[in-house]
């Protein structure tokens, strides 16, 4: 009589086994490469050394960086990491791009864009193992998650930047798509978020990743309206990666969490916190997730000449660089005293009822040329 055991245990299936991070990394590591490629390859002009105007916005005692061609060793660095079979070098590579990153940001404030600094992000997620990995899950959670709060309390975006959007998708919306689409974009963020952190609900989460992506690329892509070409990378990449990075997670945050190197608990917290402390105006705006929000900072320049002109930093540096001036405080007034003439003043207008009932809600600024 044969009495060899037989396992009837269900063997895996294909996914599963494919959806360990220690097999699916190394492709997803190289999608978000060659998207931060592409992303910096488009914006690699704000990224670059330059001596004219628009002059470099540093922030104070990092003039030295400069001279410094930051766009082609982002791209160096990040190509690194594609390099198949040598995990020693995808992690020194993602690691000193995110060093590169930090003080180019600190050579010039302008280059503090949402895109570069997120698909960074995931590069060191993706690169060091499953004990770092989850400060991408953590990051994407906390990018859709305040993404929608921030809409949900600005007037803005229901005012201006989602009709706006909802034009993209039908030129005759009903009453009730224009009554409706602005809450179920903000509040569908806002949802992706809160999924995020559930192992049972990741599998949702990554379909509304892919949606909310590929909406944003259709409505700002090339069969929409044909703006921001530099958040175009970013968005395939997102409706590329995201999902899979869901899909690949095990356990809810909390377990990750607690699974993850304590060196990072530190990011980890800043990721959460911090852009709970925009608020208070000790966070800026795009490492807060404030995107396409209305509800940030704006300025009425005003010169003798020219009369007074609002957002007059984006129409200098968006046609040069095709990425927006951050509309922090800081960054404002650097860019006003690096540029402003005799005569000229600046008003900067701040939403934030924290601020404005400290009587910082409108800063006047006067001229004083260098």
């Amino acid at each position: 009589m044969d009495t060899t055991a037989v396992d009837t245990r269900p063997s895996e299936s294909r996914w599963a086994t494919l959806a360990e991070p220690t097999a699916l990394d190394p492709w997803l590591r190289a999608a978000v490469a060659l998207g931060q490629i592409a992303t910096v390859y488009t914006t690699r002009e704000v990224l670059m050394p330059r001596t004219i105007t628009p002059f470099l916005l540093p922030i104070r005692g990092f003039w030295w960086l400069a001279s410094v061609p930051f766009a082609w060793l982002l791209m160096l660095s990040a190509a690194l990491v594609i390099v198949p079979r040598l995990p020693r070098l995808a992690r020194a590579a993602s690691a000193t791009h995110m060093v590169l990153l930090c003080l180019a940001m600190l050579g010039d404030q302008t280059r503090a864009q949402p895109s570069t600094l997120c698909l960074a992000v995931l590069l060191l997620g993706l690169s060091w193992g499953p004990r770092v990995r989850t400060i991408a899950l953590c990051y994407l959670a906390t990018m859709w998650g305040y993404a929608g709060v921030h809409k949900l309390l600005s007037p803005g975006w229901f005012n201006g930047t989602a009709p706006w959007l909802l034009e993209a998708l039908t030129k005759n919306p009903t009453p009730g798509m224009s009554k409706w689409f602005p809450w179920a974009i903000a509040g569908g963020e806002l949802s992706l978020g809160v999924l995020t952190l559930f192992a049972r609900t990741r599998k949702l989460a990554a379909l509304g990743a892919l949606a909310l992506h590929g909406g944003i690329l259709y409505a700002l892509g090339p069969y929409g309206h044909r703006w921001n070409h530099a958040v175009w990378p970013w968005n395939i990449t997102l409706a590329l990666t995201a999902p899979l990075v869901l899909l690949s997670s095990r356990g809810s945050l909390v377990q990750s969490v607690r699974e993850t190197s304590r060196a990072l608990w530190p990011a980890i917290a800043l990721f959460f916190l911090g852009p709970a402390l925009w608020y208070l105006g000790l966070y800026p705006p795009y490492f807060a997730h404030h995107l396409y929000t209305e509800g940030l900072p704006t300025t009425t320049w005003c010169s003798p000449t020219d009369g007074c002109l609002n957002d007059r930093g984006n129409e200098r540096v968006y046609p040069r660089f095709g990425v927006p001036l951050p509309s922090a405080v800081s960054t404002l007034r650097a860019d006003f005293a690096r540029h402003c003439a005799r005569g000229d003043t600046l008003i900067i207008r701040d939403p934030r009822r924290f601020l404005q009932r400290r009587g910082q809600g409108e800063i006047r600024l006067v001229c004083a040329p260098q």
